[in-house]
């Protein structure tokens, strides 16, 4: 609110870094509260709606942002303050819940001496170690790591394409900023919430995120046919028709193993899921910056139309190699336990 009151790049750096590490203080808590406190049976749907919602978000913000300033109708200043106050006005009504809506029952098996077991060097009287246990423990799981890196490289890929699609699409077609407003806005409404929704219903189905095996396998096959989309737009050649449902079918099938990836990271180590949340998230963030870093430089030496085409499909890549190995990884643990 007060960089929409005084305008300058210092204060919309400032308010975007502060609005950052303060979304990001509470955004860490909520797939491990989801995944401690959800209802078994809605447990995977509970945490496609944490990400369907902010996906919604920002659709709805870069609609009205988009078509506001493509028509027009308001300046930045001014939708930057309603933004504000809407925050405001939902951390104010996030303050009144009542702390039973909060601390409900936990629907999982663990209780306070699991969630406050004493670590390996208190228990022998060592001194302890600099770098946490959790953090020790989540470096040893292969099938963390991997889940891990299939979200950021997902994620990246997103992030990439939401800011420079509007670019690309102006490059290629030719069209008004009105039209490809309207355009992106349908694609990306449809295309992530779609298939965040659709994903969690299927995995929902089979058992839940906590089927790794299956869950894993659902993202192995998704991340496969994100990719085989992704490399029919440049096939798309022309045809605006074509390129729509090349990019449909990519963030379709892209975002479709949203709640498994969010899920698997939360769950799979148990004594580190806190911690799990938390380099999740700043990792996939991570990756929100570096994928479109690294696209804007290759997009400059090659191109827009070339650049845009060869950063997707590479990031689609590494999403599906890190899929894959999520998959093979949660197989081998199967193997092992049985």
């Amino acid at each position: 609110m007060f960089c929409a009151f005084r305008p300058s790049l210092p204060t919309l750096i400032a308010a975007r870094a502060l609005g950052g590490l303060c979304w990001g203080l509470a955004a860490v808590h909520y797939p491990t509260w989801v995944n401690r406190y959800g209802p078994a049976d809605k447990r995977t749907l509970w945490m496609a709606g944490i990400n369907a919602m902010l996906l919604t978000g920002i659709v709805s913000g870069y609609v009205v942002g988009g078509l506001s300033r493509a028509m027009g109708a308001a300046s930045w200043e001014f939708l930057y303050l309603t933004e504000g106050l809407l925050m405001l006005g939902c951390g104010i009504c996030g303050s009144r819940f009542d702390s039973s809506v909060v601390q409900v029952q936990a629907t999982e098996g663990a209780s306070e001496a699991e969630e406050k077991l004493p670590s390996e060097a208190e228990s022998t009287g060592q001194k302890a170690s600099l770098i946490p246990k959790e953090l020790k423990a989540l470096g040893s799981s292969g099938l963390f790591l991997s889940t891990l890196a299939a979200g950021c490289f997902q994620s990246g890929s997103v992030g990439f394409m939401l800011y420079f699609i509007t670019q690309a699409l102006g490059a290629i077609f030719h069209w008004s900023a009105e039209t490809i407003s309207i355009v992106v806005s349908i694609v990306i409404t449809v295309g992530p919430i779609g298939g965040i929704i659709l994903g969690a219903n299927y995995l929902n189905s089979v058992g839940g995120y906590r089927n790794y095996r299956r869950a894993n396998a659902m993202m192995a096959v998704c991340a496969i046919c994100s990719l085989l989309s992704g490399c029919c737009l440049p096939l798309a050649g022309s045809s605006p028709i074509f390129y729509s449902i090349a990019n449909l079918g990519l963030l379709l099938f892209g975002a479709a193993p949203t709640a498994a990836i969010n899920g698997i990271a939360v769950s799979c180590v148990p004594e580190a899921k806190h911690f799990a949340s938390a380099a999740q998230f700043a990792a996939q963030n991570l990756a929100k910056l570096l994928i479109p870093l690294l696209g804007g430089v290759v997009i400059d030496h090659i191109g827009l139309a070339r650049g845009y085409h060869a950063v997707t499909i590479g990031s689609l890549v590494l999403y599906t190699i890190a899929a894959c190995t999520a998959y093979l990884q949660a197989a081998r643990q199967d193997a092992e336990e049985e």
